[in-house]
């Protein structure tokens, strides 16, 4: 295994013991200070630059800049956060430039924005893509797994899972997906509400 002397503490340690480094560092892409060494650099640079960020941050905060879409000048703290984008870390728009321009594009993309929306709902609550669900769906025939049918609104069919194993079970209309969470998946009820249906009519007499 081959070894390097840390510039810092002059001991020959192990080439592990030093990060690796995409730019400068030694000729074998790694830091000339071990990373005890290292890491003890850079807690003494962050105490010396505390009282310097502290500053910044109040600078930042008094001073304004134009906004590239409507011109006007305005403080930092108009502007929205980004990285890498200018020294300050904000965007180049303004806060209301750039509502007003994802407004405008949710008006003139309604498919994109609702593929979007779509995408990120079935990945984010059950970890299902588009495709996986537009399968599901065409396997139960394109309607609700339960009743055939589908929403009168024209809204999506809602995904069923278990409540318990988060597994999903199906894709269900609005009315047939609230009758369960009704009964809370509670088969035995179910039954007994098949048994009550299936008596037929009843009158009580005085």
């Amino acid at each position: 295994m081959a070894n390097k002397e840390c510039r810092v503490c002059g001991k020959v340690k192990g080439i592990e013991e030093f990060s690796v480094r995409d730019k400068g560092g030694g000729a074998d892409g790694r830091e000339n200070r071990c990373r005890k060494c290292y890491a003890g650099y850079m807690r003494e640079w962050r105490k010396k630059n505390e009282m310097g960020r502290e500053k910044v941050g109040v600078e930042v905060k008094s001073k304004q800049r134009g906004c590239r879409k409507c011109g006007v000048r305005k403080l930092l703290s108009e502007f929205p956060n980004g990285t890498g984008l200018s020294a300050t870390g904000k965007v180049l728009f303004c806060k209301e430039c750039n509502a007003r321009s994802a407004k405008e594009w949710r008006r003139n993309n309604p498919e994109k924005r609702e593929k979007h929306t779509r995408e990120g709902f079935l990945k984010g609550q059950y970890d299902m893509t588009v495709e996986e669900y537009n399968e599901m769906l065409e396997a139960q025939g394109d309607g609700c797994a339960i009743c055939g049918g589908v929403n009168s609104d024209g809204r999506s069919l809602a995904v069923d899972h278990c409540h318990e194993t988060g597994l999903i079970r199906g894709i269900l209309c609005t009315r047939c997906n609230m009758g369960l969470g009704y009964v809370g998946d509670d088969v035995k009820i179910l039954r007994r509400m098949i048994g009550y249906l299936s008596r037929g009519d009843m009158t009580f007499s005085e």
